[in-house]
């Protein structure tokens, strides 16, 4: 009987010590597993990007160029030329050479029709080369306004950038699609322009004394502070010396 007693004693303690025994803390969760990291670099940019700044956006000096702007310049030109992003300058001591970036196109409203015509830089060895089957007119404003007008004559009177025959077509647009029309309205293609840098700024003119309101060609030549404009004065492209600082 003792015996029994005891071993009912035991029972209940073991018993007790079971339910004031807390329970155990849950086990750890493993970390979630990182995201898939891109194997290629198409899978790359099909991820959106967030504080990355798109290339060509102007920020880093490279503007953007239409992806189609050579196809539209040998559509209306010809194949001779093609589009310049850059201009190579001779150093003047070190006779290396320097590359000034410049807008390729640019738009605006050249001849005050209301329509955006286009101005690009681009290159040829020979500015006549397509001049009658793609229907453009050689012009030089520069040296017409030194009375040379003749453009077959002073294509060969500059020796300023002899790396180079940069030469700036123009397109006037043609409604509805602007410089991008199949025919456009006139095309022009100049040359022996002084110029690093290109630009198109608004002016108006008094025509006699009708204002009218028509985008200019701003050339500038890096390290002469000499600036000019080519502006369409209703019937052709003149050059005009803006003189320099102090003039």
């Amino acid at each position: 009987m003792q015996a029994l007693r005891i071993a009912c004693l035991l029972v209940a303690s073991v018993v007790v010590v079971a339910q004031q025994t807390p329970n155990p803390a849950p086990a750890p969760q493993s970390a979630p597993a990182p995201a898939k990291q891109p194997k290629t670099q198409e899978e790359a940019n099909a991820q959106p990007a967030t504080g990355i700044v798109a290339a060509n956006s102007g920020t880093d000096g490279a503007p953007a160029i239409p992806a189609d702007l050579q196809a539209v310049v040998t559509r209306q030109f010809g194949s001779a030329f093609k589009i310049a992003k850059q201009r190579q300058i001779m150093a003047k001591y070190l006779h290396e050479p320097e590359h000034a970036p410049f807008y390729t196109l640019l738009t605006g409203d050249l001849d005050g029709d209301g329509v955006e015509d286009a101005v690009i830089v681009a290159r040829a060895k020979n500015a006549f080369s397509g001049q009658i089957p793609y229907n453009y007119r050689v012009v030089d404003p520069y040296f017409s306004a030194f009375g040379y007008g003749n453009p077959q004559i002073t294509a060969g009177m500059s020796n300023e950038y002899p790396d180079g025959n940069y030469m700036v077509l123009v397109i006037h647009g043609a409604a509805p699609d602007g410089w991008r029309a199949e025919t456009p309205k006139a095309k022009f293609v100049m040359i022996n322009l002084p110029f690093n840098t290109i630009n198109v700024a608004p002016m108006t003119l008094d025509k006699k004394h009708k204002f009218a309101k028509i985008s200019v060609i701003v050339l500038e030549e890096d390290g002469t502070n000499q600036s000019s404009i080519v502006v369409w004065d209703g019937r052709k492209y003149r050059w005009r010396d803006m003189g320099g600082p102090g003039e």
